[in-house]
């Protein structure tokens, strides 16, 4: 049965539930096009942020409009821009990019509150299994056997000296 449904989870990229910190996050599976797509997007965003920035610092108008026809033209693109796009992907900026995607999809997550979840040695373990899981890994949910006829109490013990 747990094979079943997690071949059914994965198929249908059907939300979990996973729990960082305390917080319960709702999580789907991120899919390579809108990951490629996202992380083109921004690279070529900032390419011509960048651009028209240094443009901005040329005097001469007809010089600024040849630099920045020129650098137009030179934007990444194919083989170049895959590259920049995998080195975006695994560096610490683009995990944390593909985490607030995929946590925004089904819960509001501020930035500050990823870069918190991310800087928190306490939160190492459950922080890479919402990675393994968003870029497409199993997550296996263990749940306690209990033995038949036997009944789980949970009893808070507070100590008193």
């Amino acid at each position: 049965m747990e094979v079943k449904l997690r071949m059914i989870t994965n198929i249908s990229n059907a939300p979990i539930e996973l729990e960082i910190a305390g917080s319960k996050y709702k999580v789907c599976r991120l899919n390579l096009l809108e990951i490629y797509h996202t992380f083109e997007s921004e690279i070529k965003s900032q390419y011509m942020a960048d651009v028209i920035s240094m443009a901005s610092l040329i005097k001469d108008q007809k010089e600024r409009i040849s630099v920045q026809s020129q650098a137009i033209k030179e934007m990444p693109k194919g083989k170049d821009l895959e590259e920049a796009v995998n080195g975006k992907i695994s560096s610490f900026e683009g995990g944390k990019r593909m985490l607030h995607i995929a946590l925004n999809k089904l819960n509001s997550v501020s930035e500050k509150e990823i870069e918190e979840l991310l800087t928190d040695d306490k939160n190492t373990l459950q922080v890479k299994a919402v990675m393994d899981y968003i870029c497409g890994a199993d997550i296996e949910k263990k749940e306690e056997v209990i033995p038949e006829g036997a009944v789980k109490v949970d009893v808070d013990v507070e100590k008193k000296v």
